[in-house]
């Protein structure tokens, strides 16, 4: 399933599947934010997220967590407007 919702300052767009596997979700965050990252993590999900937080700041960019369901939501989290972080 694939969503988006939006508060006062921020656009989230939420990918989300049911899952057939346990995920270790914290490996995952801490993963994509490690200056020297496992070779075996995949580089096309890093780099996405850092360039989202490239031009728009650490606040931003992709984050992994379990649903309630079972499964996995990928959250991307980005600024509104974008001439407010310029």
């Amino acid at each position: 399933m694939i969503r988006a919702a939006s508060d006062e300052d921020n656009l989230f767009m939420f990918i989300e599947d049911n899952g057939y596997k346990s995920v270790d979700y914290e490996m995952i965050n801490r993963l994509l934010d490690e200056e020297n990252p496992d070779p075996t993590f995949g580089y096309g999900i890093r780099n996405i997220h850092q360039r989202i937080r490239l031009h728009f700041g650490a606040k931003y960019g992709l984050y992994y967590s379990k649903r309630e369901e079972g499964g996995t939501r990928v959250t991307l989290k980005l600024p509104k407007s974008i001439r407010e972080q310029q």
